[in-house]
């Protein structure tokens, strides 16, 4: 399984400033940023996404509406994430418990989760919640290449049926070395990965 770390590839400057703009988007969630120069650094390692001269991307945080709803209760706060992945790892982005509200891909059933640092609850009826995981690739823009297929599922079924619907590289994702059926423990360490 792929991944890599967003803050990771940061010097202190470019970190500095992805946590002015995170400081930005907890006080207007749904509002772009104009895209400036000294965002180049940001934009050229994948950290955010531009919309002609708008921001509307900063990993795990999305400036459109999407279907992960993160309430951040020591913010007084929701805001979109752009994937399954990036709901969860906005605990680690801002070291903060938080609740998920997002739905299932194939079936739209709602799904509601909490995570605070190790621990994530599934707050649903549906005991074997899952998520669709797909590879990232360091040197593209995950929101074009990965995040639309990360999505919740509330239950294996329901996931291979995306799975063959939407992907269908193989005939199972079990038979796919790109994508991957994970468990929400499992999906909460692959967010560690990423945010922390």
């Amino acid at each position: 399984m792929k991944t890599f770390n967003f803050k990771a590839k940061l010097n202190s400057e470019e970190q500095q400033l992805r946590n002015e703009l995170i400081q930005h988007i907890l006080k207007n969630p749904t509002t772009a940023i104009p895209f400036e120069p000294k965002y180049i650094p940001l934009l050229e390692k994948h950290v955010l996404n531009i919309e002609g001269d708008q921001i509307t991307c900063l990993y795990p945080f999305s400036l459109n509406p999407t279907h992960f709803k993160v309430t951040i209760p020591d913010y007084d706060q929701t805001v979109d994430a752009m994937c399954a992945i990036d709901a969860i790892g906005v605990c680690d982005t801002l070291r903060v418990p938080i609740k998920i509200n997002a739905v299932c891909a194939e079936t739209n059933t709602p799904i509601q989760l909490s995570v605070d640092n190790n621990e994530i609850k599934n707050l649903t009826n549906y005991p074997n919640l899952r998520v669709l995981y797909k590879d990232l690739c360091s040197d593209s823009q995950c929101s074009v290449n990965c995040c639309p297929y990360i999505q919740f599922f509330k239950d294996e079924e329901a996931l291979e049926a995306y799975y063959v619907k939407h992907i269908g590289n193989a005939s199972t994702i079990s038979q796919d070395a790109s994508y991957h059926s994970l468990s929400l423990q499992q999906a909460r360490e692959v967010a560690q990965k990423l945010f922390v």
